[in-house]
């Protein structure tokens, strides 16, 4: 079954909603077994605390499997049919970002990877010249770049330097900071995500 744009386009709402808002079996007891370890690594972003604590109490990989089925099922956008939506799009994203994200540890310290499972991919990529920016404390920007949205996903307006690049549209400005390799999140559109404070500086 062939997922088209407006599934998709649902199931990255039903998974951003996620994101602001148990179960039996048999098996050898684990308590972080390599399964419950990727579980936990590759549906991290997308679980509630309340998930994250009954897979933690998981104790064996037949209920750490439980738990996964369980946890697709309750996301199935449509649950008459054979294909789950949301999980065919969002193990599309995962593998992607396994592939091309060098910063890939194990989703938790990349924001290109959590931005990329949680929003999907981006409408365009543009590179940022950073010399033309200037971060407050004296902090240096390497290579930097953004990833623009044309969805409407809500959007704030903070004045910051990045504050009017692409006006009416939704994006992400990502920078090698203090790590040679992994890019950092500084500024994002999107109510509720992460911006760096040292962007809070007038003018380019």
């Amino acid at each position: 079954m062939t997922v088209n744009h407006a599934a998709t386009a649902a199931v990255s709402l039903l998974i951003i909603s996620i994101m602001l808002f148990g179960c039996a079996g048999n098996g050898p007891t684990v308590n972080d077994s390599p399964l419950k370890k990727q579980v936990r690594n590759d549906i991290y972003y997308l679980m509630t605390s309340e998930q994250k604590k009954a897979l933690k109490q998981a104790a064996t990989d037949d209920e750490v499997s439980a738990f996964l089925e369980t946890f697709w099922a309750n996301l199935d956008p449509t649950p008459e049919t054979a294909t789950n939506e949301a999980r065919v799009e969002f193990e599309n994203r995962l593998r992607y970002v396994k592939e091309h994200f060098t910063e890939w540890r194990g989703g938790r310290k990349s924001d290109r990877a959590r931005v990329y499972l949680l929003y999907g991919p981006p409408t365009y990529v543009e590179k940022l010249e950073w010399s033309k920016f200037r971060l407050s404390h004296a902090t240096q920007m390497g290579e930097m770049e953004a990833w623009i949205y044309n969805q409407h996903r809500g959007s704030r307006y903070i004045p910051t330097i990045f504050g009017d690049l692409y006006p009416n549209q939704t994006y992400f400005i990502f920078a090698r900071l203090n790590n040679p390799v992994a890019f950092e999140q500084i500024y994002s559109t999107v109510p509720g995500e992460k911006i760096d404070s040292r962007t809070y500086a007038t003018g380019y």
